[in-house]
C-alpha cells in the first residue's frame, strides 16, 4: 500500500483544477462575466499585497491560487459561451460544417458548427461560437461536410418529446441553444471542410465503409465500428439498452479502458525499436500514435482524458521522474476544460472522471493483498475491487442520466473487461485484412462468436437493474462526499472524526436520492413535420411513440384519452371511421385533410382540433372558422409548436 500522504501533495494540480471547475459553474449559473472579473481583480490585489509585504503565507497563497484559477475558469467559459440568436437576426440561410450526424426513425439529426450567416442582398457575416442541432427528413450528411441550411432557429425546449426542458438545459450547458427543423431539399452540401477535425471525420467514414462491406453479422459490424471509430449510431437501441441495463455500456464508448489496451498493444509492437533507437524515442512515437487515434475517433472527453494521462505518464518516463496518477488525472481534466469548458456538463466527462478518480483513490486502500508478496492475486483483486469501486463511485451520476440502477454490474464487468483486450486485437486484425482485401473466414466467425458472448452476458445481466431517478443535487452531493472521503483517507490525522464530513455528505446524498423524487413528465405530445405525424406518450411505466405517414388514418387510446389522425378528405371517411372519431377527445387534421368537421362532433364530446403544419391556408381558415363557430378549441402545430398535454408527478 502506498504511503498515506495528503492528496494535494501528490497532485499539486488538484486544487487549481477544482477552482477552475468552480469558476465555470459560477459563470454558467449566474450567466454574468462580472463574477470571474471580480475574482480576477481580487486575485491580482492579493498577489500585489503578497509581493509588497515580502511575506509568504500558506493560506494566502492557497486562496490566491483558488481565486486566480476560478477567475480563469469563469473567463474561459465566457469566451467559449454560445452566441445568441441576435447574431443572425434577419439572415436567410446559415452555413457551417457538420460535427456529428446520426440517422433517426424520422430522418437525420446533425450537430452543425455555424461559421457564416447569409443575408438578403448577397451580404454575409462571419459567425463564431454558434453550434446548433439540425433535424431533417432525409439522410444524414457525414461529418466534415460544409452545408447550407435555412435560418429558422427555435429554442431546443420546444422539441416534441418528454423532459424537453431538462434536455434543453443540458444542451445549453454544452453550448447548444437552438435547433433547426427542415426538409432534405432545404439543406445543400458545399463540399468538404478543411482542417484536422473534418479530415479525421472523413477517415472515420472510410473505415466505417470498409467495415460494413465485410461479411460479418450486422450487429458485429456495428459493435466493431463503435470500439474502433467511436461511432455508436449503428448500434441498435435494444442493444444499447441491454448493455446499459447490464452495467457494461461503457464498452460501447471509447474510454480509458480502450485507450489503455491500445497503448499496451502499440507499446508491444514498438518494442523492437529499442534495438535501433533509444527507448525514449519509442515513447515519443507512442504518444504521437495515441493522439492520432484520439483525433481520429472524434476527441471525445473520455478519450482525451485517457490520452492526456498517458502523455503525462510517458513524459515522466522520458524525463525519468516519479509518476503521480492523481496529478495525471488533474492535468487531463484541466486540459479538457481549458479547451472545452462546457464539457464539464457532459455525462461522458463526468462518468469518466468519477470512475477513474474512484479507482485511483480507493483501490490501493481496499486491496487486502500486497503486490510484492502475491503479484498475480494482487492484480486479480485490484481488477475486482476496481469494478466495484467504479460502479459505486458513479452510481448516482449514472442513475441521474439513465434513470436506472444496475445491480449485477460488478459480475458482468468481471466477465466482460478481460474479453476487451483480445476483442480489440481481433478487431484490428480483421480491419487490416478488410483493408488488404483478404477475407479470413475463421477470424470473421471468431469475431461474431466473441460478440455473441458479449450479447449473452448483457442479456443475462439486463434483468437485474431497477428504475431509479435521483435528483441532480443528490449526484453532486455524492461526488463531494467521495472527494471528502478520499481527503480523509489520505490525511495524516488519525481517528474517526476526520471521516464525519464525508459520511455526512454521503448519507445526505442517499437520503436525498431516496426521499426526494425527481420530477417526471407524463401525458401526450403531438407534433407533425415533413409529412409525419408523431405522438409520444408516457403514463407511469408505459412509454412509447407512434408515427403516421401521409395518407394514413390512425386511432389509439392512452389513459382514457382517444385521439384520431385524419390525413385524407373528410368526405372519404367510412362510417366505421366516423363512429370511432366521434369518440375521440383529440382530432389531428394532417396532410391532405379537407371538408367539414361538423359530422365528426357529438354533443357529449367537444374535442380539441389540431391543425397540422402542411394544411393549405384556405383549408386552415375554413376549419378554424367552423371550429370556432361550434365552440371547439384549436391548436396550430405551425404557429404554436407541438401540443403538450402533460403533467408533472
Amino acid at each position: 500500500m502506498e504511503a498515506t500522504k495528503r492528496i494535494y501533495t501528490r497532485a499539486p494540480l488538484l486544487i487549481p483544477t477544482l477552482a477552475f471547475v468552480v469558476g465555470i459553474i459560477m459563470f454558467v449559473v449566474s450567466s454574468s462575466v462580472w463574477i470571474p472579473l471580480a475574482l480576477a481583480i481580487s486575485s491580482c490585489m492579493l498577489c500585489s499585497y503578497t509581493v509588497m509585504s515580502r511575506k509568504t503565507h500558506g493560506l494566502a497563497n492557497i486562496c490566491l491560487f483558488c481565486m486566480l484559477f476560478a477567475s480563469l475558469g469563469g473567463l474561459d467559459a465566457w469566451i467559449n459561451s454560445p452566441v445568441g440568436k441576435y447574431a443572425v437576426q434577419g439572415a436567410e440561410r446559415l452555413e457551417g460544417s457538420v460535427i456529428e450526424s446520426k440517422t433517426t426513425v424520422s430522418g437525420a439529426a446533425m450537430t452543425v458548427d455555424i461559421d457564416k450567416a447569409l443575408f438578403p442582398g448577397k451580404t454575409s457575416k462571419t459567425i463564431s461560437g454558434m453550434r446548433i442541432l439540425l433535424y431533417t427528413d432525409g439522410r444524414a450528411i457525414r461529418p466534415g461536410n460544409l452545408i447550407s441550411l435555412p435560418s429558422r432557429l427555435e429554442e431546443i425546449g420546444r422539441l416534441p418529446f418528454f423532459d424537453s426542458q431538462r434536455y434543453a438545459e443540458s444542451m445549453r450547458k454544452n453550448g447548444i441553444l437552438y435547433s433547426v427543423r427542415s426538409s432534405e431539399n432545404e439543406v445543400s452540401s458545399h463540399g468538404e471542410a478543411t482542417g484536422m477535425v473534418p479530415a479525421a471525420a472523413r477517415a472515420r467514414d472510410r473505415v466505417e465503409a470498409t467495415i460494413w462491406e465485410s461479411r460479418l453479422a450486422p450487429s458485429t459490424k456495428a459493435f466493431m465500428e463503435a470500439i474502433i471509430t467511436g461511432d455508436r449510431n449503428m448500434v441498435d437501441s435494444n442493444t444499447k439498452q441491454s448493455f446499459a441495463d447490464a452495467g457494461i455500456a461503457h464498452i460501447l464508448a471509447l474510454s480509458g479502458l480502450h485507450l489503455g489496451i491500445i497503448a499496451a498493444i502499440l507499446a508491444a509492437i514498438l518494442l523492437p525499436l529499442n534495438l535501433v533507437i533509444h527507448y525514449k524515442y519509442r515513447f515519443i512515437i507512442l504518444i504521437i500514435l495515441l493522439w492520432t487515434f484520439t483525433v481520429f475517433t472524434g476527441s471525445g472527453p473520455a478519450t482525451v482524458r485517457a490520452c492526456v494521462m498517458a502523455t503525462v505518464f510517458y513524459f515522466e518516463l522520458i524525463l525519468e521522474r516519479p509518476h503521480s496518477r492523481f496529478n495525471s488525472l488533474s492535468a487531463a481534466a484541466l486540459a479538457i476544460l481549458v479547451i472545452r469548458p462546457y464539457d464539464l456538463f457532459n455525462p461522458a466527462f463526468q462518468l469518466s472522471i468519477s470512475c477513474v478518480a474512484s479507482i485511483m483513490i480507493f483501490t490501493p486502500l481496499l486491496n487486502p493483498l500486497r503486490q510484492h508478496e502475491h503479484p498475480r492475486l494482487h492484480s486479480l483483486a485490484a481488477l475486482t475491487i476496481s469494478s466495484l469501486i467504479a460502479a459505486v463511485g458513479s452510481c448516482l451520476i449514472t442513475a441521474y442520466y439513465f434513470d436506472r440502477l444496475t445491480i449485477l454490474s460488478l459480475l458482468t464487468n468481471i466477465i466482460v473487461i478481460p474479453l476487451m483486450a483480445p476483442l480489440l486485437v481481433l478487431s484490428a486484425v480483421c480491419l487490416l485484412s478488410f483493408v488488404a482485401g483478404i477475407d479470413i473466414i475463421f477470424l470473421e466467425k471468431l469475431q461474431d462468436m466473441c460478440y455473441g458472448c458479449l450479447q449473452a452476458v448483457s442479456q443475462w445481466g439486463q434483468h437485474a437493474g431497477s428504475e431509479f431517478s435521483p435528483p441532480a443535487e443528490a449526484a453532486v452531493l455524492w461526488s463531494i462526499g467521495l472527494l471528502l472521503l478520499a481527503v480523509a483517507a489520505y490525511s495524516k490525522r488519525r481517528g474517526w472524526i476526520r471521516f464525519v464530513p464525508a459520511y455526512t455528505a454521503l448519507a445526505g446524498a442517499v437520503a436525498m436520492a431516496v426521499i426526494v423524487p425527481r420530477t417526471k413528465e407524463e401525458g401526450v405530445i403531438i407534433s407533425q413535420s415533413h409529412g409525419i405525424t408523431e405522438i409520444n406518450y408516457r403514463y407511469e411505466d408505459i412509454e412509447g411513440s407512434e408515427s403516421y405517414m401521409r395518407g394514413a388514418s390512425g386511432f389509439s387510446v392512452h389513459d382514457g384519452k382517444r385521439y384520431a389522425i385524419i390525413q385524407k378528405p373528410l368526405y372519404r371517411l367510412s362510417g366505421y371511421e366516423i363512429s370511432q372519431i366521434r369518440r375521440c377527445h383529440i382530432i389531428i387534421l394532417a396532410g391532405n385533410c379537407k371538408g367539414s368537421i361538423k359530422d365528426l362532433i357529438t354533443p357529449s364530446i367537444k374535442p380539441t382540433i389540431i391543425l397540422g403544419p402542411y394544411l393549405r391556408q384556405q383549408t386552415r381558415d375554413e376549419i378554424s372558422s367552423e371550429a370556432s363557430s361550434i365552440g371547439l378549441s384549436i391548436h396550430s402545430l405551425r404557429d404554436s409548436g407541438p401540443l403538450r398535454l402533460t403533467r408533472h408527478i
